[in-house]
């Protein structure tokens, strides 16, 4: 199966928005690891996940 890849800039944006203390890293992998759609390097997938709609 296929998937289609999102661009780079704005899964940066939305992990920086929605995600403060995400880790550093390729934006498009950070952002599938945080949304428990893929492990990333050696941390394992996420089961569950919330993000921080409010501005800090």
């Amino acid at each position: 199966m296929n998937r289609a890849t999102p661009p780079a800039g704005l899964c940066a944006r939305v992990v920086h928005r929605l995600f403060p203390d995400a880790p550093d890293g390729e934006p498009v992998s950070v952002l599938l690891w945080l949304t428990g759609r893929a492990p990333l390097g050696g941390r394992p997938r996420r089961t569950a996940w919330t993000w921080q709609a409010a501005r800090t």
